[in-house]
């Protein structure tokens, strides 16, 4: 389920670059698996709902800052085998 906000007071510059964060990382949830399934051993970076791929984090990082006004970018490291994940609590 989409995190939802409810008002918008006068918000920090800390927390609005807080709230773009999650919203790129409920995007890539959406979409993990196609991404797992494409882009295996690469970095990702998503940004507005768009998807920059690349070697290193840091290319991964500034391909999404160059396209748009989104300051902080959700970039992370798609392993090259998916494996599943148990956790124990």
């Amino acid at each position: 389920m989409p995190l939802q906000f409810v008002h918008d007071e006068k918000l920090g510059e800390d927390v609005i670059q807080a709230r773009e964060v999650l919203q790129h990382m409920d995007w890539f949830n959406a979409h993990a698996t196609e991404i797992g399934d494409q882009y295996g051993g690469k970095y990702v970076a998503v940004a507005d709902g768009k998807l920059f791929v690349a070697d290193s984090r840091k290319e991964a990082h500034d391909l999404a800052l160059a396209q748009g006004p989104t300051r902080q970018p959700f970039v992370i490291y798609i392993p090259a085998r998916m494996r599943k994940m148990v956790y124990d609590c």
